[in-house]
């Protein structure tokens, strides 16, 4: 009997322990989701950054196919480089300078031709292969006048065109001069532009310091003395067409050709048409002691930099400056990796980076900051340049052998 109940007891001890281990038993994973693949971050193709290994004169030119950039001409490159305006891609087009090779101070284009000033040699048609053997347009102080020659102490910051290619104008700090390419002369010379435009009737509109000038085909003179009395000469002083305002002239465009011209010159934007030279005030910043610093033109929108506090870039939807401008503090990229000299992480690009602004033909525009940083921006998306949009892109020069 005993015995009996012993089993009985061990039997029910023995059903209490298997069932506490099937409740203790967890219940089966359901099978698991596919684990979602993250998505692609998002491009900004509003903006692109370009980085060189060289100190990049300050200058843009291009012809139909490509954007050029010059490396600084007392560097110890001196090279030229050229960004295709469709794929982005880069090539060097002229390699670093040798003791053979001439010092390449400055260049220019038109839709089909490249032009350098070269030391020792003077204003040349790059003929493809060799600046050295290109076709000298005018050479290093050999002019038809007497009173006209290239200093060589002057570097031309770059070299114009007028829309029919008929006319080069060389700019300077220190002389400005039109040639007839067609005539194989000078038309035009006086002392000091920053900038300009060329027309095709070899009119050249430039701008210098407080001043803007209209250098018209003719006799030659090597004396701002003679500015005034030059045939068809006529300098405008920004507190004669403007309201006295401060600073200096900050960019010069066309709307097209030989039709309305824009000069930003302190705080305002004037504008005339070119044939009338007939000034009136396109905006004026509001407030007081503030001033443009760069201002451009894409054919459809306007961009400007300016000193104003915490209200540095504007931007307008149209070319004729109407209506109100979005106003912003910086302009942030999105791109990581950017360390420019004052931008953060993230690119935010500051007014005082801004040394140098440009419009290429296909509407992008071009902020370069001084150690060979470009700053690539369009509102609408860049235009081309699809190996550069969305990313920052370092440029080196190939290894010497």
């Amino acid at each position: 009997m005993k015995r009996t109940i012993m089993m009985v007891c061990v039997l029910a001890m023995t059903c209490i322990a298997v069932t506490a281990q099937v409740k203790k038993r967890p219940a089966a994973k359901k099978p698991s989701a596919a684990a979602k693949k993250p998505t692609a971050a998002k491009v900004n193709n509003k903006f692109a950054i370009l980085q060189l290994d060289e100190w990049a004169n300050n200058g843009l030119w291009e012809d139909a196919e490509n954007i050029y950039i010059l490396d600084y001409p007392n560097g110890d490159s001196n090279a030229l480089r050229a960004v295709n305006k469709k794929t982005g891609e880069i090539k060097i087009v002229i390699p670093k300078k040798t003791r053979r090779r001439a010092k390449i101070l400055s260049g220019g284009a038109d839709s089909t031709n490249l032009y350098f000033r070269l030391a020792d040699i003077g204003l040349v048609k790059y003929n493809g292969t060799d600046v050295n053997t290109s076709e000298v347009i005018l050479p290093e102080g050999a002019w038809n006048d007497p009173l006209i020659f290239l200093i060589k102490a002057h570097e031309h910051k770059r070299i114009i065109t007028s829309p029919s290619g008929r006319y080069l104008g060389l700019i300077n700090n220190a002389t400005n001069m039109i040639i007839d390419q067609k005539e194989h002369r000078v038309t035009g010379f006086y002392d000091k532009a920053t900038d300009g435009l060329l027309s095709d009737n070899g009119t050249l509109i430039y701008i210098n310091g407080d001043e803007i000038g209209a250098l018209p085909k003719g006799i030659p003179s090597n004396s701002s003395r003679d500015k005034r009395n030059a045939i068809g000469s006529k300098i405008w002083k920004m507190k004669e067409i403007g309201n006295g305002g401060g600073g200096e002239l900050s960019g010069i465009w066309r709307d097209d050709v030989d039709s309305m011209i824009y000069v930003g010159m302190g705080e305002q934007v004037m504008r005339s048409p070119m044939k009338k030279m007939k000034w009136e005030e396109a905006y004026c910043l509001p407030g007081e002691n503030k001033k443009f610093t760069r201002i451009a033109c894409n054919g459809k929108r306007v961009l400007a930099v300016t000193d104003n506090y915490q209200k540095h870039f504007y931007e307008w939807d149209n070319k004729d400056l109407k209506g109100e401008p979005k106003i912003s503090q910086e302009l942030t990229t999105g791109i990581e990796g950017n360390y420019g000299m004052m931008g953060m992480m993230f690119g935010e690009i500051k007014f005082n980076q801004v040394d140098y602004l440009y419009c290429d033909w296909n509407g992008n525009f071009w902020m370069q900051e001084g150690d060979g940083k470009f700053y690539i921006y369009n509102p609408d998306g860049i235009k081309g340049l699809t190996a550069l949009v969305g990313k920052q892109t370092n440029n080196k020069l190939p290894e010497e052998d």
